[in-house]
């Protein structure tokens, strides 16, 4: 695709106006454990953060030859609240990301409606991509084309553009809508610019489900940067436990600590929904 007619492309999709596409959001409270942290309520992960930092600057220095991302980690481990996490300190930093739910997929139109989505949300890129021209696509091929010019344009500017796909589990159900969703990514990879696919899955759900596509699950995989999350450490249940402290505005009983922490197990999940208890408690006026 010519960067110089390039500017902003509108997907030409009619059969996929059912598809849904909704972004993750995050909890309005600390403890509100049916939702992902939201940034301003995350706590621990900071080896994870790290690693994710150092990936974005990789990429942006073209010193690696991964364009996905991958978090992995079994069911309440804290997978969404990483990448909502990710997004905002991107966003920060004024780079582009956004993450998308996968448990919406109904067909393989959900890659096209994906970006589509994405182009409306982001719009000229700050300005980044002018808005004067409009390119028509109207194909899978085409979606991984405007792709690469929108990684070539960010790649002048030292941007990056950030597409997660979080419950990505899901996909595994849809195999049509994976086998699309894997071809646009390969494009993406070959290209080698500033666009990165990220993804998140279950691995306590992998091997559970019959006829399983482990070869288009391997293809994602060896093309991405792995960070795989383990259970909370202790300084993460005690991260999590001083903030308990601070909303209820009174230190926590040592006994009371222990058997929050001894009974989570380190999952992340559960400590909060533990503590969403306490707080509901405490505040009701049961002493500790």
């Amino acid at each position: 695709i010519s960067l110089d007619s390039f500017v902003r492309v509108q997907l030409l999709t009619p059969s996929s106006d059912l598809e849904q596409i909704v972004e993750v959001k995050g909890g309005s409270e600390c403890f509100e454990y049916q939702f992902p942290s939201s940034p301003q309520f995350f706590v621990g992960r900071k080896g994870v953060l790290s690693q994710f930092d150092e990936f974005v600057e990789k990429v942006k220095d073209r010193r690696t030859t991964s364009r996905g991302l991958l978090f992995t980690g079994n069911s309440g481990w804290g997978k969404s609240s990483v990448i909502l996490a990710c997004v905002d300190r991107l966003q920060k930093q004024r780079d582009f990301a956004l993450a998308i739910d996968s448990r919406t997929v109904s067909s393989p139109q959900f890659i096209l409606k994906a970006i589509e989505h994405t182009l409306a949300k982001f719009n000229d890129f700050d300005g980044i991509i002018p808005i004067t021209e409009i390119r028509e696509v109207s194909g899978f091929s085409g979606v991984g084309d405007v792709l690469i010019g929108i990684g070539k344009r960010l790649e002048e500017r030292d941007k990056v553009l950030f597409v997660f796909f979080d419950q990505f589990e899901n996909m595994f159900f849809k195999v049509d809508a994976l086998h699309r969703i894997k071809e646009v990514f390969l494009k993406v990879c070959d290209a080698q610019t500033n666009v990165v696919f990220g993804f998140a899955w279950k691995t306590d759900i992998i091997g559970q489900v019959q006829s399983f596509p482990y070869q288009m699950k391997d293809e994602i995989t060896s093309r991405s940067y792995s960070i795989p999350l383990d259970v909370f450490s202790d300084v993460e249940t005690d991260a999590l436990l001083d903030e308990l402290q601070r909303e209820i505005r009174v230190r926590l009983r040592q006994d009371l600590r222990f058997i929050l922490s001894d009974f989570s197990q380190g999952f992340p999940w559960l400590l909060k929904k533990l503590c969403a208890h306490v707080k509901a408690q405490y505040d009701s006026g049961v002493p500790q």
